[in-house]
């Protein structure tokens, strides 16, 4: 029999209606929570901060620096390269240790070292607006040295021996030099020598287009003993290049450094004190210079030298490229034997087309911003745009101040003017 009243089974319209609500609500909230996993593998992915807005004002031709105060305390400041708009970037209340500025490819954010959350263990932090840092390393031992990466998404670094990467919101470390193995131990079982240099890493440098990196070694007193041609050099130049297993060994020496020509793959290393044999003499001697590698081809470049000094005579140190990749500019020293040196000053020349070469006896040629009884020229840096040189000069009294000059070496302007103890500047990437 049928029911004679269907209306006593069946569902009230609001019933399903209210059904219908709370579907609709929580395939709402299941996509709001899709939405925001996305959102953050996207963040994770691309190296995005995230976490932290930009700087709040024009970086554009700006300089970042530590100033050490007179109370002892390190701060980090801005000024631009004309010598207007000193601000500091940090508070005066962080009493942290602060070293080795550098910028974010954007100009944005700056990346320093800092013990701000543990006085016995420096990290890198990541400033934007608000004076305040974001932490984006961590761990026990102390990072340094932090590069931006060409892919605008990584930050470089040095800790426990190694160069390491990370993104920029501090997600995925990853050890790039010395590359990481599996296992140290040889598939036979045996111990086997190694003609690996071994010591940790001093400094780092990317190719232009990321698919190089090159970096200093401070070789150790122990592990090296049975490789030939480091001859009593404590450091080594090495270059990974992408897809190779291990660094290529390139110039052992003291004070080594490398610098890339802009957007090729030619690295430039410079050395000094690399102890060899002069074929005409067949008596050992120490040489200083410059040689270029270029990696444009596959396997190991053999070395092109560009400059070349034997014995007591000028020595480069902290070299540095113009973006056009013409003009070269470095320290130049004078080795006077027994680690005693004589700083010249600094030095500007184009990249040579033939070996400049030497020798002593002859007269070295002047510096091109020459060490004077009131300072010594260090460090210098190329602007973005190859227009201006940024150098330091230090003081009788060990204290420094930053100049720029025009590259032509005109228009010479003292940044800091004697306040404080100014050093480790670096240019924002932002010019016009």
């Amino acid at each position: 029999m049928s029911n004679p009243n269907p209306s006593q089974n069946s569902v009230p319209d609001w019933w399903e209606r209210e059904n219908r609500r709370r579907q609709q609500l929580l395939l709402g909230l299941l996509s709001l929570i899709l939405v925001l996993i996305g959102f953050y593998y996207y963040v994770a992915a691309s190296g995005k901060t995230g976490i932290i807005n930009g700087v709040d004002f024009d970086t554009t031709n700006y300089i970042a620096f530590i100033r050490q105060e007179p109370n002892g305390d390190t701060d980090l400041y801005g000024i631009r390269a004309d010598g207007t708009g000193l601000r500091p970037l940090t508070v005066a209340s962080d009493h942290s240790l602060k070293s080795n500025p550098t910028w974010t490819l954007d100009g944005k954010h700056i990346l320093y070292v800092s013990n701000r959350s543990n006085v016995s263990c420096t990290q890198i932090y990541l400033l934007g607006a608000g004076q305040t840092p974001v932490q984006i390393t961590y761990g026990s031992f102390p990072k340094d040295k932090p590069l931006a990466c060409p892919d605008g998404k990584h930050v470089a670094f040095l800790t426990e021996g190694a160069i390491k990467t990370v993104y920029l919101n501090g997600n995925d470390v990853e050890q790039i030099l010395p590359p990481p193995i599996a296992s140290n131990s040889p598939t036979n079982g045996e111990i086997a020598p190694t003609l690996d240099p071994q010591g940790p890493y001093i400094q780092e440098a990317f190719s232009s287009d990321g698919s190089i990196i090159a970096g200093v070694q401070a070789l150790t007193a122990q592990g090296n003993g049975d490789i030939p041609m480091l001859g009593g050099s404590d450091e080594m130049a090495r270059a990974l290049p992408n897809g190779a297993k291990t660094a290529y060994v390139l110039d052992p020496g003291r004070y080594v450094n490398v610098a890339w020509i802009p957007h090729t793959h030619q690295l430039l290393v410079a050395y000094a004190q690399q102890y060899v044999r002069d074929p005409r003499t067949q008596k050992s001697i120490y040489v200083g210079g410059i040689n270029l590698y270029d990696f444009s081809k596959p396997g190991k470049p053999s070395p092109k030298p560009l400059m070349i000094c034997f014995g007591h005579t000028l020595m480069p140190r902290h070299l540095t490229v113009s973006p056009d990749g013409k003009l070269l500019a470095f320290e130049g020293w004078m080795f006077k034997g027994d680690d005693s040196w004589t700083p010249l000053g600094i030095y500007v020349i184009r990249l040579p087309d033939e070996v400049l070469a030497i020798r002593e006896g002859v007269k070295v040629p002047p510096a091109t911003i020459p060490a004077t009884p009131d300072g010594l020229p260090l460090d210098p840096q190329w602007s973005p745009d190859g227009s201006r040189l940024l150098y330091e000069v230090q003081h009788a009294d060990g204290k420094h101040d930053l100049w720029v000059v025009n590259a032509d070496m005109t228009n010479p302007i003292n940044l800091t003017k004697g306040v404080g103890d100014n050093t480790q500047a670096a240019w924002s990437p932002i010019t016009k």
